[in-house]
């Protein structure tokens, strides 16, 4: 899938010398090897244990996509020239206008938590009671859409994927390769067109589920892992956890600080 504006955006950034993925410190490895899948549009699934900066980088790509022009109060970000949804595709046949509005890169960014509680209505959508009493229960204005269609033309990030069940992965099968989603009772497809960036923890952890193949093939794996060296450990706590509230703790305390830290691992 081709995102409205990222791959332009990340591609600005290498062209200027510059890494977009900077609010990461060290992962060099991991972050080439992200920022190549990104740019040949392909859904990303990090591999590593909690803590390692997985959710900061998908909130931070989301901050670097570009403003886009969308239809107001729609769920799926229709683009105004080019609506697909069944909504702003039936006000544009009847030749509605429809009103535009400029939705930023953070609008465009969907966060699902992986759980053995999610289910197939909590991604996809369900039936609103009070419409399809209103409507029928097969008329698609009374479908409610899913996060998963909520995050078409933007960025979706599915935190600890491998906490679902096989049976919830077999949902996201079609909608990673075909981007739309085919919701039983309704005769129209609904767009589900978004780069997924997935995180998975590692296998000896506790509640976690062994991923599909035929899943794992919608993804390029990318491992993350620990900060590679003690320096740079400590530059990243003096850079984003070295104050609280304008108070600046002493070398030596953040010296026994990262010692205990690592103790844990």
């Amino acid at each position: 899938m081709n995102l409205e504006g990222l791959q332009e955006t990340l591609a600005e950034y290498l062209n200027k010398g510059q890494d977009p993925l900077g609010v990461i410190m060290g992962q060099e490895e991991t972050k080439k090897g992200i920022l190549a899948s990104i740019l040949a549009g392909h859904h990303v699934l990090l591999e590593g244990p909690p803590g390692v900066g997985k959710t900061t980088l998908a909130r931070h790509l989301a901050a670097t996509l570009p403003a886009v022009d969308a239809v107001a109060d729609c769920p799926f970000h229709c683009n105004p020239v080019d609506p697909v949804c069944p909504a702003c595709r039936d006000k544009k046949e009847k030749g509605e206008p429809l009103e535009t509005v400029s939705i930023e890169g953070s609008q465009r960014f969907i966060r699902i938590q992986g759980s053995p509680d999610l289910t197939a209505e909590d991604l996809l959508g369900d039936i609103d009671p009070s419409m399809a009493f209103q409507y029928g229960c097969h008329d698609w204005r009374a479908f409610t859409p899913g996060k998963l269609l909520k995050g078409n033309r933007g960025i979706v990030f599915f935190d600890e994927l491998n906490r679902i069940p096989e049976k919830l992965q077999n949902t996201l099968l079609q909608v990673l390769e075909e981007h739309t989603a085919t919701i039983g009772p309704y005769d129209v497809d609904y767009a589900a067109d978004f780069l997924m960036l997935a995180t998975m923890n590692p296998l000896e952890h506790a509640g976690v589920e062994e991923l599909s193949d035929v899943l794992l093939d919608r993804f390029d794996v990318v491992t993350m892992g620990y900060p590679e060296t003690a320096l740079l450990e400590k530059q990243i706590l003096l850079k984003y956890g070295g104050k609280l509230d304008g108070i600046e703790f002493p070398d030596d305390a953040l010296d026994k600080l990262l010692v205990a830290v690592r103790s844990t691992r």
